[in-house]
C-alpha cells in the first residue's frame, strides 16, 4: 500500500493502481469518459481525467500509477476550465447518440441497434428476445411494419439504410422454424385481468401481463383471436405467423 494526497485528503491505495482507481476507491470523483476497466487504450483519449501532480505537472489519472507521497490536485478552477473546453471540443465532433434515431423513430420503442448487432453476431434467439421486450408479435409486424426506423438510419450518411425490418422478420422466421422461443409466464402474482378484444393490442397486453405473472382472460366477439390480422382480407395471410401459448 502507498499513501498519497488528493485534494488535501490523505488516502491509501494499492501499489500499481492508477490515480483514477485510487480516487474511486476513496470516493473521490474524477471526471472521465473513455476509461473502461479491462478495455483497450482509446486512440483519442477524452483527457477529462487530467489532474495536477506535484513535480510532474498535468497527467492522465486513468494512466498514471500512484506513488508513495504523491500530492495530487484533482479539482481546481484551471482544471474545471480545461475540462469544460475539452467537453466543448468533443461535442463538436460527436456523431453518436445516447439513443439511436432509429430507436427514437420506432413507435414501439424497440432497441433497434441492439438487435441489429445481435443479428450481425449470429445471436438470432437473443435478437428475437430483445425485440419481444417491446413487440410480442414480430412475425406479423415484420410483414406490415411501415419501417419508420429506416428513414432515420444513420447508415444513410454513408450509402443507404440498413434493412432493419427485414432483419426483424428474418430472426422471427428463423427462430420459429427452429421451434420458436421457449418462454414461460412470470411467477404467479395471484392477480387476474380481463381483456376486451383479442386483436393485436389485446394479445400484446395479455402477453406482457402473463410475463408479469398475472392470470389473463381474453373476451373476443369473433370465433377466433387475431382481430384485423385474422379477419381483414388484406391482412388475413399474415396471421398464421403468430404463435401463442
Amino acid at each position: 500500500m502507498v499513501t498519497l494526497t488528493i485534494d488535501n485528503s490523505e488516502i491509501k491505495a494499492t501499489k500499481g493502481n492508477t490515480i483514477l482507481e485510487a480516487a474511486n476507491s476513496a470516493g473521490i470523483k474524477i471526471p472521465h469518459l473513455c476509461n473502461m476497466p479491462g478495455g483497450v487504450e482509446p486512440k483519442r483519449p477524452c483527457l477529462l481525467c487530467m489532474v495536477e501532480v506535484e513535480g510532474k505537472g498535468r497527467v492522465r489519472a486513468c494512466k498514471t500509477e500512484v506513488e508513495d507521497g504523491m500530492v495530487i490536485v484533482a479539482h481546481s478552477k484551471d482544471l474545471d476550465a480545461f475540462r469544460k473546453q475539452r467537453l466543448e471540443t468533443l461535442a463538436q465532433t460527436h456523431y453518436g447518440d445516447c439513443r439511436a434515431p432509429c430507436n427514437l423513430t420506432c413507435p414501439g420503442g424497440i432497441n433497434v441497434q441492439g438487435y441489429v448487432n445481435l443479428v450481425a453476431s449470429g445471436e438470432y434467439e437473443a435478437a428475437l428476445r430483445l425485440i419481444k421486450e417491446k413487440n410480442p408479435l414480430p412475425l406479423s409486424v415484420g410483414r406490415v411494419c411501415p419501417r419508420f426506423c429506416e428513414t432515420r438510419c444513420r447508415r444513410v450518411l454513408l450509402d443507404e439504410p440498413i434493412s432493419i425490418n427485414h432483419l426483424k422478420r428474418f430472426v422471427a422466421d428463423y427462430v420459429q422454424a427452429k421451434g420458436g422461443l421457449k418462454e414461460r409466464p412470470g411467477e404467479s402474482t395471484g392477480k387476474r385481468a380481463a381483456i376486451i378484444g383479442g386483436g393485436p393490442a389485446g394479445l400484446s397486453c395479455a402477453y406482457f401481463l402473463r410475463k408479469l405473472g398475472h392470470d389473463v382472460t381474453i373476451f373476443e366477439a369473433e370465433k377466433e383471436l387475431g382481430g384485423l390480422l385474422r379477419y381483414r382480407q388484406t391482412c388475413s395471410h399474415y396471421w398464421w405467423w403468430t404463435r401463442w401459448s
